[in-house]
């Protein structure tokens, strides 16, 4: 019996037909090339992250409250993991509702109502959990931002004063400027 021939040098077997989207969807996934942006963009981002870790450094410790960071880790997490037990438990599921064959069908059900039931559950709470990580996220780099800006206003202002001191030969007269 023939194969489903869709990715050069790839072939499914027909009796395992019924995973050919999934198959396909992750080798396409996995042989398309990530997009980056320009390297402007790129060194633009980078300048950011070392801006905001230098103030993180120096002003940190004075935040009372929580950065967000922890919470927009769980959240990628609990969000990819959902969505990926969805990727793979929706196709399983319109594949076994489709099916006639009772043991086939009955099989591939199971497997999507393990997949496709912890996937919604994680999604729901992943995503919540994103983006009040990213809000906090947020705030937290406001309040840098207003150190950084409090610091430059509360700067003193460039002084200029006389200096006048002894050196090997004689005096020093000079000018010492300050800023």
């Amino acid at each position: 019996m023939p194969g489903l021939k869709f990715i050069k040098g790839f072939t499914m077997p027909a009796n395992h037909s019924f995973l050919a989207p999934i198959v396909a969807l992750a080798l396409l996934l996995v042989s398309t090339p990530a997009e980056g942006g320009s390297p402007r963009t790129a060194s633009a981002a980078a300048s950011m992250r070392a801006r905001y870790a230098a103030l993180e450094e120096q002003y940190g410790a004075a935040y009372a409250e929580d950065d967000g960071v922890g919470l927009r880790r769980v959240g990628i997490a609990l969000t990819a993991l959902g969505g990926g037990a969805l990727a793979i438990g929706i196709p399983f599921l319109a594949v076994g509702l489709g099916r006639d064959d009772l043991p086939v069908a009955d099989v591939l059900l199971g497997a999507a109502n393990y997949l496709v039931v912890p996937g919604v559950v994680s999604t729901a709470v992943g995503i919540p959990l994103l983006v009040k990580g990213t809000r906090r996220r947020d705030r937290y780099r406001q309040w840098l931002d207003e150190q950084d800006r409090q610091r430059h206003l509360t700067r003193t202002p460039p002084r200029l004063a006389p200096l006048l001191r002894p050196s090997r030969g004689g005096l020093f007269l000079g000018l010492d400027l300050r800023f």
